[in-house]
């Protein structure tokens, strides 16, 4: 094997040797006393720089390789329990630089331009997504804390196991119960929830998967009368778990509104509802 070639500024440092005058009665440079690596490596680069120019000729009329999963390929899918335009935001993220995604609202059908390499990753991704939505019982209760004079006028109805979850995480006198539902929803659907209190909640529910971790998009609280949401967020929210959200003007407002929201998967029927 031929030792590596170095460039000719990593020989600039090393002391030049003098070249031979003749020949060896073997037909060979004479080997030098001294610095044999050094000699060695001369000759080695002045070898090597009409055969790289070559090969570099040589490289100007191939084509580039292009590898199997770098490959351009296409795959449609038309999903059976959800829309195209859902299946599509599950493939966005998946997509790689070079990746673009259509959706035929006629047919039903997304359609994913992208590497070979991408694809094997979309692919499964869309399988796993359509399948029948989950469904899912949602409990939200809307509560008015109050403390000091604002309190007066108040009286905490709010459940006993709310009222002391709330109270370890922020300091009130009173917690007012202002509305409650308890809604049966399922993955994707729009949900709205009005209270007579004047408060509106607007939501979309995101897809459960294999998780315990259920997301609502666009999470938005309106106050009746207004067009302009007082908050508008994503929530992830874990099963089974009470996800408190407060609304105050400040940390030291004496008055605030507070959103408990507890996901569950829906109760099994019994033999005799159905």
């Amino acid at each position: 094997a031929e030792p590596p070639c170095r460039s000719p500024e990593a020989l600039e440092s090393r002391e030049t040797m003098p070249m031979p005058t003749r020949l060896s009665p073997s037909g060979h440079f004479p080997r030098p006393a001294s610095r044999p690596a050094a000699w060695v490596l001369l000759l080695l680069i002045a070898a090597a720089v009409p055969v790289a120019a070559g090969a570099q000729e040589s490289r100007r009329n191939q084509v580039s390789p292009v590898f199997p999963q770098e490959r351009v390929a296409v795959h449609a899918y038309t999903p059976r329990h959800r829309t195209a335009a859902e299946a599509a935001a599950v493939v966005v993220p998946l997509l790689s630089d070079h990746g673009a995604v259509t959706v035929q609202e006629e047919s039903n059908t997304v359609v994913v331009r992208d590497t070979v390499g991408a694809l094997t990753r979309i692919a499964p991704a869309l399988r796993a997504f359509d399948r029948p939505r989950q469904p899912l019982a949602l409990e939200m209760m809307v509560v008015r804390a109050a403390n000091g004079r604002h309190a007066h006028s108040l009286r905490s109805t709010a459940p006993p196991e709310v009222a002391r979850q709330l109270a370890r995480h922020v300091r009130y006198d009173v917690y007012q119960l202002v509305g409650r539902a308890e809604l049966e929803t399922a993955e994707g659907e729009e949900v709205t929830y009005e209270v007579g209190g004047g408060y509106t909640l607007r939501f979309r529910v995101g897809d459960l998967g294999t998780t315990k971790r259920l997301k609502l998009h666009d999470f938005r609280v309106f106050q009746n009368g207004r067009e302009e949401a007082m908050l508008r967020v994503n929530l992830l929210l874990t099963l089974d778990h009470m996800y408190i959200l407060g609304l105050a003007k400040s940390e030291e407002s004496p008055t605030a509104l507070m959103l408990v929201l507890t996901c569950r998967r829906p109760a099994p029927a019994r033999a005799g509802d159905r």
